[in-house]
């Protein structure tokens, strides 16, 4: 779970109550039903194309930045 928090920014609140069908693995996409918290409005973006080119392109780790929850095994 704060993993979870940690890299998407949900509230504690909005993790508690998080079901499987919220959850999209293939897409990668969580939907938050308690609260309209998406990465998008999070990022500030006006077009879903931005985001997805951003969270792609963060995917790359380029700098080799690693979140401390990285070397917690889960």
């Amino acid at each position: 779970m704060a993993r979870l928090i940690y890299g998407t920014g949900l509230r504690l609140q909005e993790c508690l109550k998080l079901r499987i069908k919220d959850i999209d693995f293939e897409t990668n996409v969580i939907t938050v039903k308690s609260g309209i918290r998406t990465i998008q409005d999070l990022l500030g973006h006006a077009r879903v194309n931005t985001t997805m080119i951003y969270t792609h392109v963060a995917k790359k780790d380029r700098l080799g930045v690693k979140s401390p929850l990285d070397s917690i095994k889960g």
